[in-house]
């Protein structure tokens, strides 16, 4: 019989799988407009943890790429998009008087 799905599991990984999910669940049923800000920073790092744990980075000048366009990645969607502006009221981030004191 041929396997399509072949899944391993440690044992320390089948104990933690509860507590994965509950960071999960709490931000799913969490009520009122706004979500919990430490919830989100704790999805978006096991996110960012996962996703870097995938890559296999071989060597200084792919890192450096990806740092650059993540890089680049970041300053569209501060600068070139009204849509962060609109929702996180950061205008202050994007003024010259602000970018020159720094």
């Amino acid at each position: 019989m041929l396997a399509i799905v072949h899944i391993s599991c440690t044992t320390s990984s089948l104990a933690l799988i509860p507590l994965a999910t509950i960071p999960s669940i709490l931000y799913i049923f969490s009520s009122g407009q706004t979500k919990s800000i430490l919830l989100t920073n704790i999805l978006a790092l096991s996110f960012a943890h996962q996703a870097m744990s995938l890559l296999k980075i071989d060597s200084f000048r792919t890192g450096g790429i990806l740092l650059a366009g993540l890089f680049l990645y970041d300053v569209w969607w501060v600068f070139g998009t009204k849509v962060v502006r609109q929702y996180l009221s950061i205008s202050g981030v994007t003024s010259w008087q602000l970018m020159l004191k720094i």
